[in-house]
C-alpha cells in the first residue's frame, strides 16, 4: 500500500508538471506597436545578436522581405558579406510567424550547418528569451515549461481544457511547430528536399510553405560551373517555388552575394527575371574622390605592418589626412567598422577592407559587382605582376646598359596617368617611375564646363606635368640621365595637346601620338609622313603630327612582357620601395580573350573590366616611344648603337 501512495503521489506530480497555463500578454499596445515596425521588434527582443544599429543594407533587406510577405511579390536582394543577412532572416521568420502574417515561413540557405544554427535561434528563442515570453506567452508558454526539451514538448498539456498545446521542436525535419497550429517555422537547404517541407497536423491537415526566405544560395564551386548554376536555378524554380503545393503561387525574398557574372545571383537580379525585383546594395556607394593618397596610407600600413605596430602608422596617416582621404567617399553602414582593433569608422574599415581583400574579391563580395571573369589568351594576374619587383632597383633607378628611357602619359578629364621605362637594347623594359597628376574623379577637368575651359585646364596641367618630368633624372648607377622621349595621348582634347607639343620646349623631344584598334589602324595613306615603323608610323592633318599606332599590339607586348622573370630578355618588371596594387590591377583590367588571323591581317578581342586601366596605357604608349627610337619587340632588327655622353644613343 505505502507503494501504491507513493506511486500515486508520483503520478499527480508528473501531470502537474505537464500542465502549461495559458497567459495573455501583459501588454498589447507596446505588442501591436513593435509589430508595427520590423526594424524595431527585431532589435527590441534579440539586441545581444543585433548590438550594432542598422544601416541602410539591414533597412533595404527588412523591406525588401517585408514587400514580399505582405504583396505575395518576389524580391531578390544583394547585400555585402558579413552584414548578418542570415540572423535578419531568423528573426523575420520569428516575427511573421509569431504574428501569423505567413503561417509558415521557410528559411532556405544553401550549407546544412546553417540550418542547424537557424533552428538553435528560433529554439532559443520560443524557450529562453523572457521579454519574447511575456508579449507572446500563447507561443513561448510550452516551450519555455520544456526548457527547449522536445522530448518534454510532446507530453504538456493546456491546463484549462487538458488538450495537447502541440508545441514541437522537430530538430530532424527543421521545424518549430508552434502551439494550437498558429503556425510553423521551418528550414531546408536548396540541395536538401525543400518540396518536403510539410507539416501534417492533428486536424488531417497538411500546412505547407506560404513565405519563402532564400539565403545565399550557392557556392564558389557552382558559381564558377554554368552547368551546376543552371542546377541550383532549375531546384529554386521548381522545388522551392513549388512548396507551396499546387496552383499557389510562393512569395519569396531572396538575399545573396554575388560571387560571379552569370551565378545564380545573377540570374535572380538580372533582366531574364522579370518577375523579381532586384536590388543591390554596396559596402562603397562612392569611390574617394583621392585614389592616390589611399595608395600612399596603404604603404604606411603595409610599412607598419612589417613591424608589427598593429595598424599604427596606417591609423596616424589616416588621423592626420582624414578630410582628404574621405572625400567623396560613402559608405552604405557607418557602423561597419572595429572600434575594438582601433578602427576609427567605417570609411576606413571599407577601404582596408578593399585593399585586403584585393579587388576582385571585394568586387564580388562587399560591392555585388564582380570583375568580368573570361577566358584568356595568357594568364596575367595583379598576383603575378606584383612578383615582378626588383629586390635591388628603386625608384628613378635604370640599368647602367640602358639604350632608352622614354615616357608616356594619358590624358582624361580626371587626370593624367604617366610612367617611365628604361629600356635595354632587347627591350627588356625596367619601370623606373609613375604616377597621376591632377587628381582623379573630376579633380582635373570638372562636370559641364565649357570646352574653352576644359582646354585652358588641360593646357595647364600639361605644362605643370612637363615640368615635373623635365627635373627627374634616372639614375643608372651613379649616372644620372633625363627622358629620351615623351609621348602624350592624342585621343582626348587633340589640339590642345598637339598646341602644347608644338610649343614646349623641354630637355627631350615631346610627341603626340594616337592608339587605334586594329580594324582602324592604317599605315598608309595620303596622311601618313616617312616610312612606317613597328607597328607605328607618323601621321599628320592640319592640326599637326601624331605618332599613330596599333594599340592592340602594342597592348598584348606590354602585358606578355610581365610573363618573363624580372630582368629577363624582353621582360618588364617594377621597382621596389611601392605599393603597385593600383598599377597591378589597372592592366590586368584589360583581358586578351581571343586573337586569330582575320582576312585583313591578326583580330584582338579584349574584354574590358569596369575601373580605369589609365596605367596600362601609359605603359605600352611607352613601348611605342621605344620602338619609335628603333627597338623593336621581336628582337630583330636591333638598332646599331654607339656611346655619345651619357647613355646610348641610335647611330644616325
Amino acid at each position: 500500500m505505502p507503494n501504491n501512495r507513493q506511486a500515486d503521489k508520483n503520478r499527480a506530480w508528473r501531470e502537474q508538471g505537464r500542465e502549461v497555463p495559458r497567459v495573455e500578454c501583459d501588454d498589447p499596445d507596446q505588442r501591436a506597436e513593435l509589430e508595427a515596425d520590423d526594424e524595431a521588434w527585431i532589435l527590441h527582443f534579440f539586441p545581444e545578436t543585433f548590438y550594432l544599429p542598422f544601416g541602410e543594407p539591414h533597412r533595404e533587406l527588412i523591406a525588401a522581405v517585408r514587400y514580399a510577405v505582405d504583396t505575395g511579390g518576389r524580391v531578390a536582394l544583394a547585400a555585402p558579406r558579413g552584414m548578418g543577412k542570415s540572423a535578419i532572416l531568423w528573426a523575420l521568420s520569428m516575427k511573421y510567424a509569431s504574428e501569423q502574417r505567413a503561417r509558415f515561413p521557410a528559411y532556405i540557405p544553401w550549407a546544412g550547418p546553417v540550418v542547424k544554427r537557424a533552428m538553435r535561434f528560433w529554439k532559443n528563442c520560443v524557450s529562453f528569451n523572457a521579454e519574447y515570453a511575456r508579449l507572446y506567452p500563447e507561443v513561448a508558454a510550452p516551450f519555455a515549461q520544456a526548457r527547449g526539451v522536445s522530448q518534454r514538448l510532446l507530453s504538456l498539456i493546456w491546463a484549462d481544457d487538458g488538450s495537447a498545446t502541440g508545441a514541437q521542436i522537430r530538430t530532424t525535419d527543421g521545424m518549430i511547430v508552434l502551439p494550437d497550429g498558429i503556425g510553423v517555422i521551418g528550414s531546408a537547404t536548396v540541395n536538401g528536399n525543400p518540396r518536403g517541407l510539410n507539416h501534417p497536423t492533428e486536424t488531417g491537415e497538411i500546412l505547407r510553405p506560404d513565405f519563402a526566405m532564400l539565403d545565399d544560395v550557392q557556392d564558389k564551386e557552382t558559381a564558377r560551373s554554368e552547368r551546376q548554376t543552371k542546377d541550383v536555378i532549375d531546384v529554386i524554380d521548381s522545388d522551392v517555388m513549388g512548396m507551396a503545393g499546387p496552383g499557389r503561387k510562393m512569395p519569396a525574398a531572396l538575399a545573396c552575394t554575388v560571387l560571379k557574372r552569370g551565378d545564380v545571383a545573377s540570374h535572380y537580379l538580372g533582366d531574364e527575371t522579370p518577375d523579381w525585383q532586384s536590388i543591390r546594395v554596396q559596402q562603397i556607394v562612392e569611390w574617394p574622390k583621392n585614389r592616390e593618397l589611399w595608395d600612399d596610407w596603404n604603404v604606411e600600413r603595409l610599412e607598419g605592418e612589417v613591424h608589427h605596430d598593429g595598424g599604427a602608422r596606417g591609423i596616424a596617416f589616416y588621423n592626420e589626412h582624414g578630410d582628404k582621404l574621405r572625400e567623396g567617399l560613402e559608405v552604405s553602414w557607418e557602423h561597419r567598422y572595429d572600434a575594438d582593433k582601433g578602427q576609427p569608422d567605417a570609411y576606413y574599415a571599407a577601404m582596408l577592407d578593399f585593399y585586403q581583400m584585393g579587388e576582385a574579391a571585394f568586387m564580388a563580395e562587399r560591392q555585388n559587382d564582380p570583375l568580368e571573369a573570361e577566358t584568356s589568351v595568357f594568364d596575367l594576374t595583379a598576383k603575378l605582376i606584383l612578383s615582378r619587383t626588383s629586390e635591388v632597383r628603386v625608384q628613378g633607378e635604370v640599368a647602367a646598359d640602358t639604350a632608352f628611357i622614354t615616357a608616356a602619359t594619358d590624358v582624361n578629364h580626371y587626370g593624367l596617368h604617366w610612367a617611365a621605362i628604361g629600356f635595354r637594347g632587347d627591350m627588356t623594359g625596367q619601370v623606373a617611375r609613375y604616377g597621376v597628376h591632377g587628381g582623379r574623379r573630376g579633380g582635373l577637368v570638372p562636370k559641364n564646363v565649357p570646352e574653352q575651359e576644359r582646354d585652358r585646364l588641360i593646357f595647364e596641367a600639361l605644362t605643370a606635368h612637363g615640368e615635373r618630368l623635365a627635373n627627374m633624372t634616372f639614375d643608372d648607377k651613379g649616372d644620372g640621365r633625363k627622358l629620351d622621349l615623351w609621348l602624350i595621348d592624342g585621343g582626348y582634347a587633340h589640339a590642345t595637346v598637339q598646341r602644347y607639343a608644338q610649343n614646349v620646349r623641354l630637355p627631350f623631344p615631346v610627341m603626340v601620338s594616337r592608339g587605334y584598334g586594329f580594324a582602324n589602324y592604317r599605315p598608309f595613306g595620303k596622311s601618313m609622313v616617312g616610312k612606317p615603323k613597328e607597328c607605328c608610323h607618323m601621321a599628320k592633318s592640319d592640326l599637326g603630327r601624331w605618332v599613330a599606332f596599333n594599340a592592340d599590339y602594342w597592348r598584348e607586348v606590354m602585358q606578355r612582357a610581365w610573363l618573363g622573370l624580372v630582368d629577363a630578355p624582353g621582360s618588364l618588371s617594377l621597382f621596389c620601395g611601392k605599393n603597385h596594387t593600383e598599377i597591378a590591377d589597372q592592366v590586368c583590367r584589360e583581358r586578351l580573350v581571343e586573337k586569330m588571323q582575320g582576312r585583313t591581317g591578326i583580330v584582338w578581342k579584349w574584354n574590358t573590366a569596369p575601373g580605369w586601366h589609365d596605367y596600362g596605357d601609359a605603359l605600352y604608349m611607352c613601348y611605342v616611344a621605344a620602338a619609335w627610337l628603333g627597338l623593336s619587340a621581336t628582337g630583330v632588327p636591333r638598332p646599331r648603337r654607339k656611346r655619345k655622353g651619357k647613355g646610348w644613343r641610335l647611330r644616325t
